[in-house]
């Protein structure tokens, strides 16, 4: 009897914490990094900002800022979200993504693999994207020369020998240049190498 106790006062004091908390994604179109937000009134906890499983735990502060143990902030205000890094005093800003925001990006796929063809925004070209053991390998379907990039985990993102990343989402794939000055935002048109 009082196992069942504890164990129900552990789940009712749980939700409370959490209050009525709903999860969102916000996405940095910059970094292609999607996270996970799950809100409640007076905590946030995210899932994909330090760390690829785990979840980060930020409490109020004040208004619409929220602090995790390191001194990393979060601020919150309508649709923007920036994530402010204390310890490389960094800064990324996120927007909200949403079913509709994602099918506006891509009708036909939402990816888990990232093996395949992306489409470029704004241009007529096509990036082929293979998975091998030794990494990845990339290529724009104009070209003939495969690039290999592999993949640092403490960045938790693909790097080639240049320092060009490439960061992969649901929602598709960005390709940063080594000074950051060029940035390619791209949406997955198939699981295949469209080559011809």
């Amino acid at each position: 009897m009082s196992v069942l106790f504890v164990f129900w006062f552990w789940i009712v004091g749980a939700n409370c914490l959490l209050g009525q908390g709903f999860t969102e994604l916000w996405y940095d179109q910059k970094t292609g990094k999607e996270i996970e937000v799950t809100k409640s009134r007076n905590l946030l906890l995210v899932r994909g900002l330090n760390t690829p499983t785990g979840k980060v735990r930020f409490e109020r502060l004040y208004g619409g800022t929220f602090v995790d143990r390191f001194s990393n902030t979060i601020t919150i205000h309508d649709a923007h979200f920036v994530f402010r890094n204390h310890r490389h005093q960094t800064v990324h800003h996120f927007t909200k993504t949403s079913p509709l925001t994602i099918n506006a990006i891509s009708s036909t796929y939402l990816t888990t693999q990232i093996e395949g063809s992306y489409q470029v925004r704004n241009l007529s070209e096509i990036l082929l994207v293979v998975d091998t053991r030794d990494g990845l390998k990339a290529r724009f379907k104009s070209s003939k020369n495969w690039i290999k990039y592999q993949y640092d985990a403490v960045l938790q993102q693909f790097i080639d020998e240049k320092g060009n990343t490439l960061n992969f989402s649901k929602l598709g794939a960005t390709w940063t240049d080594r000074s950051r000055t060029k940035i390619f935002e791209m949406y997955k048109i198939d699981d295949q190498l469209l080559v011809e």
